[in-house]
């Protein structure tokens, strides 16, 4: 492959640090607090016209904010004399059924326990604790096959490696299945545009019925579309990236730490491998709002641990004009150790201006650590890049045979099919929590608590905080590898501290 379309085909790491879309909802759509229950909802079964109006298309009712299936339940309940002990305050609640776990979207089904309901969800439930009992919602589980669905930018601004993708999606679950069923997995091409996500998580929403919806790649594709899973009360997860919004949306899980938690620790990193004799720190982060938090967090945790901060905040599509001028300042401020939060293409552009050559990069995760990556900026820079350190919800490539040998056995290759491995390894550790209960309700109650995969962070999320990645990895730049790569060793693993 040449070296522009390397680089081209790095982009897909764009998906991982670019702007979260800020997106409202759909009238008297409302989301669970804590407890599993909503804030200040509406009864969809009270009045409630028998027509499934949907004018925009998007397969959400656009007088109830129900799903389709959701709405015909709530039509056959009210016809029925059913609506007893449904929730006041969960639009879409089941009711009849237990109260929704800590975090449950409302409205996915078995929310809203007996009486008035109300804000609280009808009681909510225990974070961590067995999947609740009674009827909750199985959509995407049938007596044989478990269906979830992916969603990531193939095509637009920055093409995926789409032959590792599209094996690695199904790798895990040819070797593993849950609950005697077959996990299959629909994945979508984004197109790197957060309308084009809207549509194609509404296919997989209310056409396919996925049982649960996972973003990889696209923060602002990511951030859409947990919306659309939030107001059909379907599970979505994804790595941690901004916290922004993203913490209000109760179906919303992270599986590594988000930027902003990331930066202690990568102050304790610093201090410890690399400290700067004039304990100047950059970092350059894309001049996006979906960043903020993260340079607050770099800003803070620079100076709690005696370090002098330096910002620089390009355009998110700078220009090599502009990337220049940011090693011009870097230079002249005297920044010897830096921290990209920016496009892999513009790190590599960066990385490779001679001023950067002294440069020692230390960074957080997701940003650099893919072993495309790795070769294009180890060749661009003449190897000054060397021993570069990153943060990874997942370990080298080089440790897989050691943590998880069945990885080869499932045609494992590369470094993407290692991630989607970890990935859907620790949604399986969320399964075997459930037992026979293949609920939303079950699985959002799994994910609570603890969660451990032995690739991806152990996860210790509580009813208010769907951020409770434990850990890090860390990925170490090997430019004098054949081909160039990140790798890691065992203490790299899992860390919690520096």
């Amino acid at each position: 492959m040449s070296r522009p379309s390397l680089i081209r085909a790095l982009a897909v790491v764009i998906g991982m640090v670019l702007l979260a879309a800020a997106c409202g909802q759909k009238p008297n759509v409302h989301l669970g607090g804590p407890g599993g229950g909503a804030v200040g909802g509406v009864m969809p079964s009270e009045g409630m016209s028998e027509t499934f109006v949907d004018a925009d298309g998007d397969g959400i009712d656009d007088n109830t904010g129900l799903t389709q299936d959701q709405f015909d339940q709530q039509v056959a309940r009210a016809g029925a004399g059913d609506g007893g002990g449904q929730g006041a305050g969960a639009a879409g609640g089941d009711g009849g059924g237990a109260a929704a776990g800590a975090g449950t979207p409302a409205g996915s089904g078995g929310g809203g326990g007996s009486g008035g309901g109300g804000a609280g969800g009808g009681g909510g439930g225990g974070g961590g604790a067995n999947p609740p009992p009674g009827p909750g919602d199985s959509t995407g589980v049938t007596d044989d096959t478990i269906t979830i669905g992916i969603h990531a930018p193939l095509t637009g601004a920055a093409p995926l490696p789409s032959e590792s993708f599209r094996r690695g999606k199904d790798q895990y679950w040819s070797l593993h299945k849950v609950a005697g069923r077959q996990v299959k997995v629909e994945f979508r091409d984004d197109k790197y545009n957060p309308s084009s996500a809207s549509q194609v998580c509404q296919e997989l929403v209310s056409r396919v019925k996925v049982f649960l919806l996972i973003g990889a790649g696209g923060t602002d594709q990511i951030a859409e579309c947990a919306r659309v899973a939030a107001n059909a009360g379907v599970p979505y997860l994804s790595a941690g990236v901004t916290e922004l919004r993203l913490n209000q949306l109760p179906n919303y899980f992270a599986l590594s730490k988000s930027y902003g938690q990331q930066m202690p620790l990568l102050m304790q990193m610093i201090n410890k491998e690399v400290k700067p004799t004039n304990k100047l720190v950059g970092l350059i982060a894309s001049n996006t709002a979906n960043f903020d938090d993260a340079v607050q967090a770099f800003d803070a945790a620079a100076k709690k641990s005696a370090l002098t901060p330096k910002i620089y905040r390009p355009s998110k599509q700078a220009s090599d004009g502009e990337l220049a001028g940011i090693a011009n300042s870097m230079s002249a401020d005297g920044v010897t150790v830096a921290t990209p939060v920016m496009a892999p293409t513009q790190w590599i552009k960066l990385a490779s201006n001679p001023q950067m050559r002294s440069v020692r990069w230390r960074g957080i995760g997701i940003t650099m650590g893919l072993n495309t990556v790795a070769t294009a900026v180890c060749e661009s820079s003449g190897g000054a890049v060397d021993k570069a350190a990153f943060f990874s919800p997942w370990m080298g490539l080089n440790m897989s045979g050691q943590v998880d040998p069945n990885f080869a056995e499932g045609g494992g290759k590369d470094d993407i099919e290692w991630s989607l491995w970890g990935l859907n390894k620790t949604i399986h550790a969320a399964f075997k929590k459930m037992g026979g209960n293949l609920t939303r309700q079950a699985f959002a109650q799994a994910m609570t608590g603890g969660i451990s995969s032995g690739i991806y962070p152990d996860l210790r999320h509580t009813q208010s905080n769907h951020f409770g990645a434990t850990s890090v990895n860390v990925l170490r730049l090997s430019c004098g590898s054949k081909p160039a790569q990140f790798r890691s060793e065992k203490a790299d693993t899992f860390r919690k501290s520096f």
